[in-house]
């Protein structure tokens, strides 16, 4: 059966389209990726604007027709950190269930990190740890034998951060100093030592960068150093958004965003005392398919 996972996040709602092979593998037929800021002014207003909801609306009704193309025969959508924040949600879940033709799960942080943490695993059940760094929110999930020991959601993402610390950039180092130490604070203090994926947006922008544009095939297992994580945050933090832009490997709509979830990924190296991560492409979307097919 041809199914479609969609992650409506606070930066970005994802899609993926797969289908489960006689052998049990999953077999992926389309990726997309677009960008609606559903999660705009939410953590100051806890309110989603007309504004997102439109630019979600339009994303959704394109997902929409997508999947009658691909003749997809089932779809789930799951809301994350801005949904779960937002006091008009559900008028918001109304919108969106009428533009993909189905209804709106929003997942509590705990699910979410699960589900994250079963899409960048390969279901070995080898030691691993996974890190999402969302626009609202930030989950971290250890586990071994198929077992999950670990599991948090903090209220740390790219957008949530960006609005409260770097209304403008380039960034103050008093700003910056506030925000580093803030994300620490948050963070937990020990995790189990496993080794460290980490999905979403800006670890894969930040290999796109040091490889010189994004390419799936390679950014995927990319091994993003401490250091240059560390270079990477501080070099975006001391730039105006239109030099960001420029970057290759940067798309324009995460450019504003793009510095903060860079420091939150140096904060968990650096606290954690990690030399290097694993960029992985996949995450929530392909965690909520296998759940979708495997059932």
């Amino acid at each position: 059966m041809r199914s479609a996972a969609i992650d409506i996040g606070t930066n970005t709602i994802l899609m993926i389209i797969g289908e489960l092979l006689p052998n049990g593998t999953v077999k992926i037929v389309r990726d997309e990726h677009s960008i609606a800021r559903l999660g705009a002014g939410v953590d100051s207003t806890r309110m989603i604007s007309r504004e997102g909801i439109e630019r979600a609306v339009a994303i959704l009704k394109n997902y929409r027709n997508i999947c009658g193309e691909m003749e997809v025969q089932a779809i789930r959508a799951v809301g994350t950190s801005a949904l779960r924040d937002a006091s008009n949600r559900g008028d918001v879940c109304e919108a969106l269930a009428d533009a993909i033709g189905q209804p709106i799960y929003v997942i509590n942080g705990g699910l979410e990190a699960r589900l994250s943490f079963s899409g960048a695993t390969d279901g070995s059940g080898k030691p691993a740890m996974v890190i999402d760094i969302g626009g609202g929110s930030t989950e971290i999930t250890a586990g071994c034998n198929n077992r999950i020991e670990f599991n948090t959601s903090i209220n740390i993402g790219a957008v949530r951060l960006t609005e409260r610390f770097f209304p403008e950039l380039p960034a103050s180092p008093a700003n910056i100093d506030l925000c580093f130490k803030f994300i620490l604070k948050k963070l937990p203090k020990e995790i189990p030592h496993y080794p460290m994926a980490v999905v979403a947006g800006t670890p894969a922008t930040l290999a796109s960068i040091l490889l010189g544009g994004f390419s799936a095939k390679d950014v995927h297992g990319f091994r993003l150093t401490s250091e240059a994580v560390a270079s990477l945050a501080q070099r975006l933090l001391c730039l105006p958004i239109d030099e960001i832009v420029k970057i290759p490997g940067v798309h324009a709509q995460r450019a504003d965003i793009l510095p903060t979830g860079a420091l939150i990924l140096k904060a968990v190296l650096e606290l954690y005392k990690y030399d290097f991560c694993t960029v992985n492409l996949y995450g929530l979307r392909y965690g909520v398919l296998k759940d979708m097919l495997k059932k």
